[in-house]
């Protein structure tokens, strides 16, 4: 993986996060959250976190209700294609 793995979770971080921020600041609510491949997975995280600052709500529940609304999809369907990343 060119400039390794921790520069790749490091731009995943950015899209995700920083993605959805983005489009928050622009004023930008989208309903549904496609994922094209993994690359923006943290979004989801991100929309989470949003829900709960949003209503006071914790974790668990804010994954639950903005769930329906994420939507992943992919072009390669082999585990070579997925980034894997060590918990430490």
């Amino acid at each position: 993986m060119a400039g390794g793995k921790e520069l790749r979770l490091k731009q995943e971080l950015l899209l995700g996060i920083g993605g959805w921020r983005l489009l928050r600041t622009l004023g930008i609510a989208p309903e549904v959250c496609h994922l094209n491949e993994g690359h923006a997975a943290f979004a989801v995280l991100e929309r989470a976190r949003s829900f709960m600052e949003e209503t006071s709500t914790p974790f668990e529940v804010a994954l639950a209700v903005t769930r329906p609304g994420n939507l992943f999809t992919t072009h390669t369907s082999v585990a070579a294609g997925f980034d894997r990343f060590s918990p430490l």
